[in-house]
């Protein structure tokens, strides 16, 4: 290579590199101009929707946030979008959660209404089985409830006698088993 090929390529170099090093500080400046406009852009305080979705890496929604039924709740849905867990506050403003399992069954719900805090464990069809409550007069009460509607329960619970129709409030120490016509059957004390 002679000395005036050699001096062109350096040529050619040079020139090529003040482009580059032009280029890279023209990038530089816009990026700069463009983090400065986009970080001076005030955050809202709030904004309004009817509807609010997360979506998952697919599109999926996962988490919907909206009015059901003219009452606010927030739903939690699975993969196969089925709604798997949903929160939510009922027409009298008491606070509800339902979990549901994979076929869309309520399984598990909690609420404190007007007649207090309790948690309702159902089976598989959705019927109730098992519920834990604390009354709105602060009375403990748990109930067991089969498929053919025998019922034990433990704490608290109102009974009704059947000759006279009158009404008894049991202890938090008692049992109770009624039958399908909620009959009593058996109690303590």
């Amino acid at each position: 290579m002679s000395e005036t090929e050699l001096a062109g390529r350096l040529e050619r170099l040079e020139r090529d590199n003040r482009r580059l090093k032009r280029f890279a500080l023209a990038a530089l400046v816009l990026a700069a101009t463009l983090a400065t406009i986009y970080a001076t852009q005030p955050v809202p305080e709030s904004f309004t929707a009817h509807e609010f979705n997360v979506v998952d890496d697919s599109g999926g929604v996962r988490v919907k946030m909206g009015m059901l039924l003219g009452k606010p709740v927030i739903t939690f849905f699975d993969a196969q979008n089925m709604p798997r867990a949903l929160m939510g506050v009922d027409s009298s403003g008491a606070p509800n959660i339902y979990f549901n399992d994979a076929q869309g069954t309520p399984r598990m719900d909690m609420s404190i209404g007007e007649s207090g805090p309790y948690i309702m464990l159902r089976d598989a069809g959705g019927n109730p089985g098992a519920r834990l409550e604390v009354t709105a007069s602060g009375q403990p009460e748990i109930s067991l409830l089969d498929q053919q509607g025998f019922g034990l329960f433990l704490g608290n619970t109102s009974t009704i006698t059947p000759t006279t129709g009158g009404t008894a409030q049991t202890s938090a120490a008692s049992i109770v088993m009624s039958d399908k016509g909620h009959r009593i059957i058996w109690r303590a004390p």
